[in-house]
């Protein structure tokens, strides 16, 4: 398989992991008869793993074209916190209102790893792994020397990947409490280190076994029957297994992605990829704010018409949404870029 075809479906795979994380994200207390969709749907955080494959692969292109660090924080923090601004600020400030919860600490996602709050916790993680992409590009692409051998970047990469997996380890035991709140990002930072490593492969348009692409595959398919079969798996270990599981879902989508052109699907995708983050946002602050006033109810044909109506609303606001986030974003790095280019010319 060419791994250059990765790149180009890159949007439309990052669609195809918000359609299931929005999926995921439902607010219903599943009856008997609905029990295997409740499992099939209790697997779409996997998504969250495939977007991380993606923004790592999309940050390695960023910073192969400009390794300047200052424009690179930039581009990155605009894009992430113009819709976060404009969706989260009214959102808290309604939350503190009727919640009495504190503003500052909420809006600023600091309530995340401290109390555990986790609305928004997506935006507190992936700022985090921005900050500090420039380090894993570089460690991954410099020649290193342990004990006088040198090491490749994929050793590097495995090296890192261990420690980390060691470190959660100890922080369960340490501080089960700090862990506990914060899991669902630590955890993430080894498939967004994948990611980053898995790029520069992308980027070259390496080729990998077919086997191994279609063994990744088939371990998804089986791992989503078994989830359907509730079979009990912890949440450390379904986060680790879903590592693996994760790529095998790139690489489905891109043995379908002919077929999805044909039956006019990778147009969906594709508008889903283009509005991710904004549909993301909007979908679960519309989710609690629905959870306020009507409560967790049994799924019935009404609820479910409430499920459905609840996402279509995300996806309206995040539509209606995108395009100022775009006219903002875009002011913003002009004014930013005229005022470096005056700084250039005063020296």
């Amino acid at each position: 398989m060419d791994l250059g075809r990765i790149s180009r479906y890159r949007t439309e795979i990052m669609g195809l992991a918000c359609m299931y994380i929005v999926a995921f994200h439902n607010i219903f207390d599943w009856p008997a008869a609905f029990r295997p969709l409740k499992y099939l749907l209790s697997a779409g955080n996997i998504g969250v793993e495939v977007f991380l494959i993606m923004s790592g692969i999309g940050l390695y292109f960023a910073y192969y074209r400009n390794d300047e660090t200052k424009e690179f924080y930039k581009r990155r923090f605009v894009r992430l916190l113009v819709p976060y601004v404009l969706l989260g600020l009214p959102y808290y400030l309604w939350w503190h209102l009727v919640g009495g919860n504190h503003f500052l600490l909420s809006f600023t996602n600091l309530a995340f790893p401290i109390d555990g709050l986790k609305t928004t916790w997506f935006i507190f993680a992936i700022a985090t792994f921005y900050l500090v992409f420039p380090l894993i590009f570089k460690l991954q692409n410099r020649e290193c020397r342990i004990a006088g051998n040198v090491l490749n970047r994929t050793a590097v990469t495995y090296i890192c990947c261990t420690v980390w997996f060691v470190l959660l380890l100890v922080l369960q035991k340490t501080a089960p409490t700090f862990y506990s709140n914060s899991e669902i990002w630590l955890t993430r930072f080894i498939i967004f280190m994948l990611g980053c490593w898995f790029g520069k492969y992308v980027k070259e348009g390496a080729r990998i076994p077919t086997a191994l692409v279609w063994g990744l595959i088939c371990s998804f398919l089986i791992y989503i029957f078994i989830f359907v079969q509730d079979v009990r798996v912890s949440t450390f270990w379904s986060r680790m297994i879903y590592i693996p599981l994760s790529f095998g879902v790139v690489f489905l989508f891109v043995f379908l992605s002919s077929l999805f052109e044909r039956i006019r699907m990778g147009k969906v995708f594709r508008f889903f990829g283009e509005r991710s983050l904004e549909i993301y946002m909007s979908q679960v602050m519309i989710l609690n704010i629905y959870l306020h006033y009507f409560g967790r109810k049994k799924i019935d044909r009404w609820d479910l018409v409430s499920y459905i109506i609840v996402i279509a609303a995300a996806v309206l606001l995040a539509t209606l949404i995108h395009p100022l986030v775009k006219m903002i974003s875009t002011i913003i790095l002009a004014s930013r870029n005229k005022q470096g280019r005056e700084g250039d010319a005063a020296q």
